[in-house]
């Protein structure tokens, strides 16, 4: 998300909030794919050195989570069914358990690519530190958590000199703890294949 009059971009890493986010006025401007990556912005924008970079992130233990239960209960009525269809079917129709999706993150293109791009794994299992650098360097001008959302967001709009904002809980996934779903195979596995994040953002299983 650009805001060319503030002069500030919003990241939108998935299942990070990036929806509630985005609904906020200043923070509905031009898109376009909706997870672009930092690098992408440097791409695309003219003079992107002059440029305030912001995004939230999550734990990646809860973060999974929040994808499996988000594909296993769309629908076809879901905006965004026609990009996740793929990802949806694979979940769906083989009636996957958490665990069973936990250990085929493992072979993401095999079975969680995007739509008529079968070498393509879909934005949702990406590390969330590939979204917020640029060839390997970290670049944003402040990260915030999901866990600590409204404060974060608070001092977002403080940085960039606009009016605080009550964020709207959207795209919320139904569960219980999500701890509560995982075994020593399966988080051994997120740590494995998320400790980029895991180290960067300061996470451990059960913050």
């Amino acid at each position: 998300m650009i805001n060319k009059t503030k002069k500030f971009v919003f990241i939108h890493v998935p299942k990070c909030g990036g929806t509630s986010v985005t609904k906020c006025n200043h923070f509905n401007c031009w898109r376009g794919n909706s997870h672009l990556t930092l690098e992408d912005y440097h791409r695309v924008l003219f003079n992107s050195n002059s440029y305030k970079y912001y995004s939230i992130v999550r734990n990646p233990w809860s973060r999974m989570l929040s994808v499996y239960t988000y594909w296993k209960y769309m629908d076809s009525s879901h905006k965004n069914y026609i990009w996740d269809k793929a990802a949806c079917r694979a979940v769906q129709d083989n009636n996957m358990s958490f665990k069973e999706f936990i250990s085929k993150l493992l072979e993401p293109k095999i079975y969680f690519h995007k739509v008529n791009q079968p070498d393509v794994e879909m934005p949702h299992l990406k590390t969330q530190y590939s979204f917020l650098n640029v060839g390997g360097k970290f670049k944003m001008d402040f990260v915030g958590k999901i866990e600590n959302l409204q404060n974060d967001f608070d001092f977002i709009c403080d940085q960039i000199g606009i009016s605080r904002q009550k964020l709207p809980h959207l795209n919320k996934s139904e569960h219980i703890a999500y701890t509560d779903y995982y075994d020593d195979e399966t988080i051994e596995i997120i740590d494995h294949l998320y400790k980029n994040d895991i180290e960067h953002f300061n996470y451990n299983f059960g913050d």
